[in-house]
């Protein structure tokens, strides 16, 4: 079920007239008035704009440490320098500039420098404009002016700027205040043509939509099952940012939410399937219905309470990976080839997550199918039979699960309820999906 976009309201931060109004805290205001002071310094005119979340999350109301200040006139790595020398000349503290280098090959266009002022991280970089050619999709940058490099941003909602000289909120797409206030998240350009400048924009659309309860618009979700965005995502974006981008909506608020945008997008195939492994229509909903089946055991037993913020996720990890459990795909030279359980397979493949949480998923699916044997037939119910059920049979996978037995009995608890059990029957997409619309 797509989020159903929310009814026109003022924005938290606006003014009686209906503008976007930005409130800099002490602190950042101090920080842009350094900046300000170096800029004025070099003579050249140079405007500061702070661009994209934290301009977002300013407008919503919301706390945010996601400074990128966008230069008209200069690379980032030569203003952090002339910001380091005007801090050492007023007797400031000054920390070293880091420097992330380009990689167009891996939809990372811009040259960024790092540094940190007043104790506060940013990160600095150009305006850009891009130009292909017909021999390559990788473009030549050059210094942009804010239009292009707005409608080169990945959504409108993220393509705001905070003029600092002015102190004024720029809108150049022309739609970003508007879609914050419907609650839309639409891209600035046609959106197969911005999903194929970086295809991992695909999973930025899905993470935002989930954390800040928005509606994908149409276009979008009609580009993002596009042949040719899919293949793009799955060979131009490097694996550790596709995992970066599903551990944000695992920590989200609606993890859940950010699933069954992935399947409903028939992105499951392009984001979890690994070599050797055709999961089939019914698995991105079977995922869905064990994800929230477990989601709802960790809040409605108060098992959710006991773990941590890196419990919780590789336990929703493990719960939207249950179904695939008893799957395995080979792996190895030839003649020397074992079978690798598939979850495993998804973790340190697909997302490149740590070893650690391939191991943990491991652990709870095992735990979870030992202590299923221990609960009777009540689905989410079932936790709360635990206390009547010998502490002999929990004992041993309780204990082999460590800290993440909460979430191992939440899987167990999925494993029992009687509609899991026509997911794992294999009754096929359209009946897996009529079940998660029930």
């Amino acid at each position: 079920r797509p989020a159903r976009p929310r009814r026109l309201v003022p924005l938290p931060m606006e003014s009686p007239g209906g503008a976007p109004v930005v409130t800099c805290t002490p602190l950042e205001q101090r920080v842009f008035d350094t900046l300000l002071e170096v800029a004025r310094e070099d003579g050249s005119g140079l405007t500061l704009r702070v661009a994209g979340g934290w301009v977002r999350d300013k407008l919503l109301g919301r706390d945010s440490a996601d400074i990128d200040v966008a230069l008209d006139t200069m690379l980032g790595r030569e203003f952090a320098e002339r910001v380091n020398a005007h801090l050492e000349r007023m007797g400031e503290e000054t920390h070293r500039v880091g420097v992330i280098q380009s990689n167009p090959e891996q939809s990372k266009h811009l040259e960024t420098a790092t540094m940190r002022v007043h104790g506060v991280w940013l990160d600095l970089v150009n305006l850009r404009s891009e130009t292909y050619t017909e021999q390559s999709r990788i473009p030549s940058m050059s210094f942009g002016t804010p239009q292009t490099d707005a409608e080169r941003r990945d959504l409108t909602i993220n393509s705001l700027f905070y003029n600092v000289n002015t102190r004024a909120v720029e809108d150049f797409t022309g739609r970003g205040v508007a879609d914050l206030r419907a609650g839309v998240v639409r891209t600035p350009l046609a959106p197969r043509e911005t999903f194929l400048d970086d295809p991992l924009r695909v999973l930025r659309a899905v993470r935002f939509a989930s954390r800040l309860g928005f509606a994908l618009d149409s276009a979008l979700a009609e580009a993002a099952g596009d042949a040719g965005v899919q293949a793009a995502l799955r060979t131009k974006v490097s694996r550790e940012r596709v995992g970066a981008e599903l551990d944000g909506m695992l920590r989200g608020p609606d993890p859940a939410g950010a699933m069954e945008h992935l399947a409903r997008l028939s992105l499951y195939d392009t984001v979890f399937a690994p070599d050797g492994l055709q999961p089939g229509p019914a698995a991105p909903w079977a995922c869905l219905h064990a994800l929230r089946l477990a989601s709802g055991v960790l809040e409605g037993a108060g098992l959710g309470g006991m773990l941590g913020e890196e419990e919780r996720r590789v336990a929703l990890l493990a719960a939207w990976l249950l179904p695939l459990r008893h799957r395995t795909v080979r792996r190895g030279k030839p003649g020397r080839e074992k079978e690798v359980p598939a979850a495993e397979a998804v973790v340190r493949e697909q997302l490149k997550a740590r070893a650690k949480d391939a191991e943990a998923v491991a652990v709870m699916h095992a735990a979870a199918a030992e202590l299923r044997g221990a609960l009777p037939e009540a689905g989410g119910a079932a936790v709360a039979h635990c206390c009547t059920t010998s502490r002999a049979a929990l004992a041993r996978p309780l204990k082999a699960s460590k800290g993440l037995w909460p979430g191992a009995l939440a899987l167990a608890a999925v494993l029992a309820h009687p509609r899991t059990a026509v997911l794992e029957g294999g009754d096929g997409a359209e009946r897996l999906r009529a079940l998660e619309e029930e």
